[in-house]
């Protein structure tokens, strides 16, 4: 018995046309066009009943083509009969994670007789031996239709029996909140009440947090041995942050510039716990003493993790606040803080990923604005006393993008 295992097929190549002279035992090709069977030694299939009407055929006609398989519910025992120029096409549903087997016997003597694994009109798979049985084993990357062709070599007229069977024994059971893979399946999360979720292998999870800008999304997501989860976060135009991972568990804290997406992602199935609120906020200039809800951002070792395109209100009391913005490399980069000189002089540089500035405002005036265009890597904003100035200041940022 001759087989060929698929796993997780996402994207298949196309396969030459099976040879109809090929040596009893070798390896077939697939025809790439579906419902087209002229290269399987199956000429005449516009009309396969009127090839040959001496060939009792089976009930399941007409299912010569593709797009007429047999809808095929699992587990399948099928019984069929292979006229000349007349394949057998059945569609099953394989399940995600699910492995599926298609097995099929024939008598030897009475014509060779392939199995051919369709997905989307392509030929994904073969098994095309010469001993009366073939076999098929495969497992599904997704929820979908496949298609197997039962094709009989040049002129063979047979009997045959086809068994299609799905272990889903492996397959992890989701929480009740999917479909939410995607960030526009995204299902929203509800301040200061907790997540009690599952992950499986490979999975995302992803959730909204209806923050606005200026306030701190700060989430912590805990697995459950042996599950192993990363997550990252990230605003509408996907710009964000890995979570800082710990010995037990992965966090974001990051000032968001309105409504943000977490994603969680499994390397293991099992459980989590996901905690947290984005209902810290600072929209208006902060006094000192007092400072702001982002301490500490003393150095670059402690910035913010900040988004692009967001406003919110601050201080610096006698130190320096640090903020750090997504990689936005090619984009240029304008940040503005607002204040009254009067209360004190606050200057401001734009630095790149190694804290190297880019770009300085040190007037004396209201305000400060600076400008640049973005190198690799995260971009970093210090924003400081002038010889040890104190004052309140807002902070807005844009990014214009080529």
């Amino acid at each position: 018995m001759s087989f060929l295992i698929l796993l997780a097929l996402t994207a298949c190549t196309p396969l030459e046309p099976i040879d109809s002279d090929r040596t009893p035992g070798t390896e077939a090709d697939v025809d790439t066009e579906a419902g087209d069977t002229d290269d399987v030694g199956t000429e005449g299939t516009d009309d396969p009943d009127t090839d040959d009407p001496d060939c009792a055929d089976d009930v399941g006609e007409p299912n010569d083509s593709p797009e007429d398989a047999n809808d095929t519910p699992l587990p399948a025992s099928l019984s069929g009969v292979i006229c000349r120029n007349d394949p057998d096409f059945y569609a099953v549903i394989g399940e995600r994670r699910c492995e599926l087997t298609a097995d099929l016997a024939f008598p030897v003597d009475g014509g060779n007789i392939d199995l051919i694994l369709y997905r989307d009109g392509f030929g994904v798979g073969s098994s095309v031996n010469s001993t009366g049985t073939e076999q098929l084993v495969w497992t599904a990357d997704e929820t979908d239709t496949w298609i197997i062709g039962v094709e009989g070599r040049t002129n063979a007229e047979n009997t045959y029996t086809l068994a299609v069977t799905a272990d889903c024994g492996a397959v992890c059971v989701d929480d009740n909140r999917e479909d939410d893979d995607t960030q526009q399946t995204a299902g929203n999360l509800i301040d200061q009440v907790d997540v009690i979720g599952r992950i499986c292998e490979g999975d995302e999870d992803w959730f909204r947090a209806n923050s606005q800008s200026g306030c701190l999304v700060q989430y912590v997501a805990t697995p459950v041995s042996p599950a192993s989860l990363s997550m990252s976060a990230v605003d509408a135009n996907g710009l964000g942050f890995d979570a800082i991972p710990s010995s037990t568990q992965t966090a974001v804290r990051v000032i968001a510039n309105g409504p943000t997406w977490l994603r969680a992602i499994g390397d293991v199935d099992g459980n989590y716990g996901l905690a947290g609120s984005s209902s810290v906020c600072s929209s208006t200039a902060r006094t000192c003493p007092g400072d702001d809800p982002f301490e500490p951002n003393d150095t670059r070792g402690q910035a913010q993790q900040t988004m692009w395109n967001g406003t919110f209100g601050a201080a610096t009391c006698d130190d320096n606040d640090w903020y750090k913005f997504p990689e936005a490399e090619g984009c240029t980069a304008t940040v503005t803080a607002t204040f009254t000189h009067s209360g004190g002089d606050i200057d401001m540089e734009l630095t790149d990923r190694n804290g190297v500035a880019i770009a300085t405002g040190e007037t004396g005036t209201n305000n400060e604005s600076v400008s640049a265009v973005l190198g690799q890597g995260a971009a970093y904003v210090r924003v400081f006393g002038y010889d040890g100035a104190s004052n309140g200041y807002r902070l807005s940022t844009t990014l214009s993008c080529p």
